[in-house]
């Protein structure tokens, strides 16, 4: 792990340059829940945790919520893990996926049967307690990863990161290593004490900014992307 210093420099250089790509993405994110539906919104998250380019994840996203009524939880649990699969492919792992979001939605419905239930959860409760309730269930590919983006972009909560692989290596976190902070309670949680750090000496550097945005400007910054050419190039034309 990096020096704290070390690290908010970094992050100070990096949202200098892609901040405002990450505010009008993030602008743009929060939308979805309200033009798609809560459902809608919360898989967008789930899909954080797949490793493959973003712009090429997110038009599958979009595609399979037409096949599902914007991802209704009876529709998708009840729809044949194959057809799921074929509407990804050729996203990675597309078989494993397609089995995978039906178990996490089996384990929304078991645990809060609604959508709207569990948007707010992610509201109120802390991401440590949702975390902890969705892990008693197996193969449903949840993380601090993606239920951090899920809190952020659903549940509207500023003070988290989504720690990707490139937010993992601006903290000085190994590859190897990567995994563990994802999934251990007390790793992610040292990680966001750091944040909330970096995020003081931001601020006092005369920068506005929040957890959720500036973990989002290294995402940018790194993978070179343009807001304007996500959200299914803003909300799906196909």
């Amino acid at each position: 792990m990096k020096e704290i210093d070390q690290i908010a420099d970094e992050v100070f250089s990096i949202y200098l340059k892609t901040g405002k790509e990450a505010k009008k993405y993030l602008q743009n994110a929060r939308k979805l829940k309200d033009i798609f539906g809560t459902g809608f919104g919360i898989v967008y998250c789930w899909f954080f945790s797949v490793p493959q380019k973003w712009i090429q994840i997110e038009p599958k996203i979009f595609e399979l919520g037409r096949y599902t009524n914007n991802f209704d939880l009876e529709t998708v649990i009840h729809m044949p893990t194959e057809k799921v699969a074929k509407i990804l492919s050729p996203m990675i792992f597309h078989n494993e996926i397609s089995v995978q979001l039906r178990n996490f939605c089996k384990s929304i419905y078991s645990e809060f049967y609604t959508w709207e239930s569990f948007r707010e959860k992610l509201r109120l409760q802390s991401i440590f307690d949702i975390f902890k309730q969705l892990r008693k269930h197996k193969g449903i590919r949840i993380s601090f990863k993606n239920l951090a983006a899920m809190k952020i972009l659903v549940g509207m909560d500023d003070n988290l990161i989504i720690l990707d692989r490139h937010v993992a290596k601006i903290f000085g976190i190994k590859e190897s290593e990567q995994s563990k902070y994802r999934t251990n309670c007390y790793l992610f949680l040292r990680i966001l004490q750091i944040s909330e750090e970096i995020t003081r000496r931001l601020r006092k550097k005369g920068l506005n900014t929040s957890m959720a945005e500036w973990s989002l400007s290294i995402w940018f910054n790194s993978a070179g992307a343009s807001a304007s050419n996500l959200l299914a190039n803003t909300f799906y034309s196909a």
